[in-house]
């Protein structure tokens, strides 16, 4: 039988976009919006700003200063269960590193559902509860 690990990278790996139901495609659009205007809304937090001089022009620094001035207004959807914030772990690489539309979009509901799966196995709805911001 094959690890929870392993099934999970399988389905992720073979997520397409024409698989999901109408109705998660309007949500993970939805949920690209709201990341995408909370970039724009912590592009006016100094502190984002200050943050955001100092990292470097790689991919990877590229996908977090994407993360962080998305977060910094405090504007990004939460996950109630794992108070996790997972559109800024699914949507900067999808946007940054996918080759079109379909790919960004099946890229995000990959990323929603291993940060999810992942902050459910942790348990970090819990952690909250135990004065742990996860």
């Amino acid at each position: 039988m094959a690890s929870e690990t392993a099934a999970l990278a399988e389905f992720t790996a073979s997520l397409t976009l024409d698989a999901l139901p109408p109705a998660v495609r309007a949500l993970i659009r939805q949920h690209i919006l709201e990341i995408c205007a909370g970039v724009f809304a912590g592009a006016n937090v100094p502190e984002a700003r200050s943050v955001s001089a100092i990292l470097g022009s790689d991919a990877a620094a590229t996908a977090g200063r994407f993360a962080m001035m998305a977060h910094a207004a405090e504007s990004d959807p939460i996950h109630a269960a794992t108070t996790l914030c997972a559109g800024l772990i699914a949507v900067p690489p999808a946007l940054l590193f996918s080759p079109d539309g379909s790919t960004a979009m099946s890229a995000v509901a990959a990323g929603y559902e291993t940060a999810i799966r992942i902050g459910e196995a942790l348990g970090s709805g819990l952690l909250l509860g135990l004065g742990w911001w996860p």
